[in-house]
């Protein structure tokens, strides 16, 4: 699920901010961005964040700087300048020119900026978990809202499987008396004037009906469709669990639609595999 949270705080040696940002992702990948040298308090903010968080790819970026003067030395290096600085002369005589000292100062190689890195104390790690908590908070509830949105969206979903698998399930009981009558007619038909047994018929005709019959596959179908709009309604962490029933219902209709003879059906059951592949898009959304 998307979101974006961000939060700031600081005390006497440190200033935080942080910003989380989230998008879809089968299972939950943890990025963490931070300084070499913070990278101690990186285990405490990875298990805040496994308490938090289920699914997603959640990129977190926290920007720890020092508080107060003297957290930046600027560092020349002086025999390189001088260095420069002759090589400048001897070509002021061929060419003409010189070196200001702004000219130097603006070589890498001259000068260099040394940020002071201190050491992360218990008080300065729990404002790092303090801040990193404000904007995971934030980006929950991003999460939540849209959340409550996927919810809207998966039970039309669900609604229009459940109807169609309802239209199926009437469907079936004509359509197996029609198939028993349709065998009949045609192997009577193939066999033509020969004479069979009326008895073994019957039953070549009935297994035969039977194992183009669906009704274990609707029964099955009706089962996970119903669990769905159980887990559905459930809080916490449903994303996995919905995304395994959804391939469940996609089988089972593509169960129906390899056994399905009549048109009707057919048809019904390739609106219905629609329905489940929205779904299924859906859910790969769902925390």
């Amino acid at each position: 699920m998307t979101g974006y949270g961000r939060a700031a705080g600081e005390n006497q040696t440190f200033r935080v901010a942080v910003s989380a940002r989230s998008v879809n992702h089968r299972f939950l990948d943890l990025v963490i961005r931070l300084a070499e040298d913070y990278r101690d308090v990186e285990p405490a903010v990875r298990r805040a964040l496994d308490a938090v968080l289920y699914r997603g790819r959640v990129e977190i970026k926290i920007l720890i700087d020092p508080v107060g003067e003297g957290s930046a030395t600027v560092v020349v290096d002086r025999e390189v300048a001088r260095a420069i600085q002759a090589a400048a002369a001897d070509l002021n005589g061929e060419v003409g020119g010189g070196l200001a000292t702004s000219d130097l100062l603006r070589m890498p190689d001259v000068v260099r900026v040394v940020r002071r890195s201190l050491e992360l104390a218990p008080e300065d790690k729990g404002l790092v978990l303090k801040v990193v908590g404000k904007a995971l908070d934030e980006l929950v509830v991003m999460r939540e809202g849209e959340g409550a949105q996927l919810a809207t969206i998966l039970a039309d979903r669900l609604a229009t499987l459940s109807d169609l698998a309802q239209r199926l399930a009437g469907e079936r009981k004509t359509v197996r008396g029609q198939l028993h009558d349709n065998m009949r007619r045609r192997l009577a038909e193939l066999l033509d004037e020969v004479q069979v047994d009326e008895e073994r018929l019957n039953q070549e005709v009935a297994l035969m009906a039977e194992k183009m019959d669906v009704q274990e596959e609707l029964d099955r179908l009706a089962a996970h469709l119903e669990t769905f709009s159980k887990a559905l309604a459930e809080s916490g962490s449903i994303g996995r669990r919905l995304d395994f029933l959804a391939q469940e219902i996609h089988r089972e209709l593509n169960t129906l639609g390899s056994k399905c003879r009549d048109s009707t059906m057919a048809q019904w059951v390739v609106d219905s595999k629609l329905a489940c592949e929205q779904l299924r898009e859906q859910v790969q959304n769902v925390e």
